[in-house]
């Protein structure tokens, strides 16, 4: 399944649901797909705004992603037990958040210069130079937690055992999580780098208040 192409004027219509006003309840908390299951809860209220998607030019290479429209997320979770599945460790690389009423798939969104992969001291995340998909060696990760420390959404999680870095690696160009998804909640594109970073470090605002 290859990234569909995405036009600004329809980037920003799908990225604008998500870039209304949230309130995050205290009491949340996710689980990852079984039969490894990591828990998080957030035990505070954060209210995060957005005063405006700003005016872009598109630049010439598109970036992979998965394009979250949090507005049809139902918490389903069947793209947690699908991601789950077809790694064979068994641990999902998306988790799905709740506040309120509301779901939020929570994932790597691949930066165009992640810092992850800057600080970790092992080299045990890498990108690949043609796609942008974050790999991380499961044999070279020492789990001292500088990815997750450098995220500025806090997304790598380490597996429950192993204790190795989580991230999402778009399955090599196959979303299982895409394909599984009922409601079209995510979507696999290919974005301009300006869209990717612009929109991207809102999300990761976002994901930081939520994993607290």
């Amino acid at each position: 399944m290859g990234a569909e192409e995405i036009s600004r004027r329809e980037f920003l219509k799908v990225v604008s649901v998500a870039c209304a006003g949230i309130i995050i309840g205290a009491g949340v908390g996710y689980t990852v797909a079984p039969p490894k299951t990591i828990e998080k809860t957030v035990t505070k209220t954060v209210t995060t705004t957005v005063s405006g998607i700003p005016s872009l030019t598109p630049t010439a290479k598109g970036y992979p992603w998965i394009l979250v429209d949090i507005s049809k997320c139902t918490g389903c979770k069947k793209c947690e037990e699908e991601c789950a599945k077809v790694h064979a460790d068994g641990v999902s690389r998306v988790s799905i958040v709740k506040y309120n009423e509301q779901y939020i798939p929570i994932l790597c969104i691949q930066c165009t210069d992640p810092p992850c992969v800057a600080k970790c001291p092992v080299k045990a995340l890498t990108v690949n130079a043609e796609t942008g998909f974050v790999t991380v060696d499961t044999n070279k990760c020492i789990g001292c937690q500088l990815c997750h420390e450098s995220c500025p959404g806090h997304v790598p999680e380490y597996h429950p055992e192993r204790k190795y870095a989580i991230i999402c690696d778009l399955c090599k160009g196959d979303p299982a999580c895409v394909k599984v998804c009922p409601t079209g909640a995510l979507t696999y594109v290919e974005v301009p780098s300006n869209y990717k970073e612009a929109i991207g470090s809102w999300i990761l605002t976002v994901y930081s208040k939520v994993k607290g």
